[in-house]
């Protein structure tokens, strides 16, 4: 099958590689123009920054809540990135103010929404990042303000 079967506009992509670089097969078929962004995404912040911060996670709803009206739509991933930008760009003008030499930092990320076997959506979430400006996630105990609570 070439074509997405929900969305004949896609072609999907089942080799092992793509561009040369290694994908995960078993997670396939992959939607090429999707892979095409992801890679144009990465490359911007290769070229960009000498050293680049990737993470990647997953974000979920609560399990025992009922799902927002919005929960299928766009809106739930634009209003978190939104959130998450602001909190990354108020972290770089504390830094700026502390010292004249702090990196800055563009947000770059991908996303997809995937419905679960119990029907629900969740989100795959890859954040790039100035590693020059952030090199760890932090951990989710610490009380230090750091990216990990930015994400929380």
């Amino acid at each position: 099958m070439v074509r997405h079967p929900g969305n004949t506009n896609l072609t999907l992509h089942y080799d092992a590689t793509y561009l040369g670089l290694p994908v995960q097969q078993d997670k396939g078929p992959f939607v090429l123009s999707y892979l095409e962004r992801l890679k144009q995404t990465i490359d911007r912040a290769l070229a960009q920054y000498r050293r680049v911060f990737a993470f990647r996670i997953d974000l979920r709803f609560p399990a025992n809540q009922q799902l927002p009206a919005d929960a299928f739509t766009n809106e739930i991933m634009s209003r978190f990135i939104a959130s998450f930008k602001a909190k990354i760009a108020h972290n770089r003008r504390r830094a700026l103010a502390v010292d004249k030499y702090a990196h800055e930092c563009v947000v770059r990320y991908v996303w997809a929404r995937e419905i679960g076997e119990s029907g629900r959506p969740h989100y795959h979430l890859l954040i790039l990042l100035n590693g020059d400006a952030y090199c760890a996630l932090g951990s989710i105990t610490s009380e230090q303000n750091n990216t990990c609570h930015r994400l929380q």
